[in-house]
């Protein structure tokens, strides 16, 4: 994938606001107080809190990008997760295709910013900024996949 310009990162950009947000705001909450077990707790809290700070990035990366039309940085519609009556094992297994999928969006940006002639929409110094956050915003997405799956054996293991 290449982008043509500003408006074409920013858009993907904006699908993974969309999804730090709804995981920074009630999906999680709603998990970490259905879980049943202290263990998974733990886990669902760092990924909240690690999640609000993926969506400042985001923010920033956005910011980064100049448009072809003016963008303001708009309120983004939250992706919706439902966790009600599931069991931890379900709520994992939920989870780690989320984080799997931000890891892969995160990376497809990042490989599509190197492939791509930025200069007509990023300046040099932002490109290897940008670059550099989402290798990792990369890093900490499979790390998360990492933790789901390890509680995910974990839940399988007591059950």
């Amino acid at each position: 994938m290449v982008f043509n310009t500003g408006d074409e990162v920013v858009a993907l950009l904006e699908k993974a606001l969309e999804v730090e947000k709804a995981f920074e705001a009630s999906a999680q909450w709603e998990a970490y107080v259905a879980a049943q077990t202290g263990d998974f707790q733990d886990t669902l809290f760092q990924m909240m809190s690690e999640s609000q700070h993926h969506k400042t990035m985001c923010e920033q990366l956005i910011g980064k990008v100049r448009t072809v039309h003016p963008f303001h940085l708009k309120d983004v519609t939250p992706r919706e997760f439902n966790f009600k009556g599931k069991s931890d094992q379900e709520i994992m297994q939920e989870l780690k295709k989320t984080e799997e999928l931000m890891a892969s969006t995160y990376r497809r940006i990042r490989e599509a910013i190197i492939e791509s002639d930025t200069s007509g929409f990023i300046d040099p110094a932002d490109r290897e900024e940008m670059i550099q956050m989402l290798d990792f915003l990369v890093g900490q997405e499979e790390m998360h996949t990492r933790m789901v799956s390890s509680r995910m054996g974990n839940v399988q293991r007591i059950r």
